[in-house]
């Protein structure tokens, strides 16, 4: 699925935390950048606060199927 700007991370890693399997984000130029590691979740903090406009749409992807529900809930709720 994809997500938009991030406007709150720490909501947006609130609900990685809950995820039970991998999390993954993937940019348009191809970088993987999973979001279960707190270095990744760094990196792309940094990334996107930096202005890069190629990240203001990401490719997400969930291992669990359950988890990919998670994030629609919070993308209508945000």
């Amino acid at each position: 699925m994809k997500i938009n700007k991030i406007k709150d991370f720490d909501s947006f890693f609130k609900v990685v935390d809950k995820c039970k399997g991998r999390v993954d984000v993937v940019s348009p130029e191809g970088d993987n950048i999973v979001l279960n590691s707190q270095l990744c979740r760094f990196v792309l903090t940094a990334l996107v606060q930096s202005g890069d406009t190629l990240l203001d749409t990401l490719e997400l992807h969930c291992e669990n199927p359950d988890d990919a529900a998670l994030f629609i809930k919070y993308m209508m709720e945000e």
